[in-house]
């Protein structure tokens, strides 16, 4: 796994390639002054040869609407690209925003 970064406000990210296989490990707040930066590194970091993105939220302590846009916005673009994006562990205010949106049933989510 890849050093984590602080370039981002309030937030740390962590990058994991594995074959073709991104894992992006979140920590800290995601509101909207880190959202849209965080969403952009992603994108940035898939590879077109990627058969699985994965966003593990399991240590991300705080989420707001903000977040959930920035879920919605990089499912749409990378399974647009015909790859799999799925959440890993969200952790409990995750998981509480996305029962809440409805979004349990929109993206795939693995508890662990």
């Amino acid at each position: 796994m890849t050093e984590p970064t602080t370039d981002l406000p309030g937030e740390h990210i962590a990058l994991d390639r594995s074959g073709h296989e991104l894992t992006v490990h979140l920590s800290g707040e995601i509101d909207a002054a880190v959202a849209q930066p965080i969403a952009d590194r992603v994108l940035a970091e898939q590879q077109p040869d990627d058969q699985q993105v994965w966003l593990d939220t399991s240590a991300v302590t705080f989420c707001d609407s903000s977040g959930i846009g920035m879920f919605i916005r990089l499912h749409q673009a990378i399974e647009g690209q015909g790859i799999s994006f799925a959440l890993r562990a969200p952790s409990p205010c995750v998981q509480q925003l996305l029962e809440m949106t409805g979004l349990t049933e929109t993206l795939e989510i693995h508890p662990g």
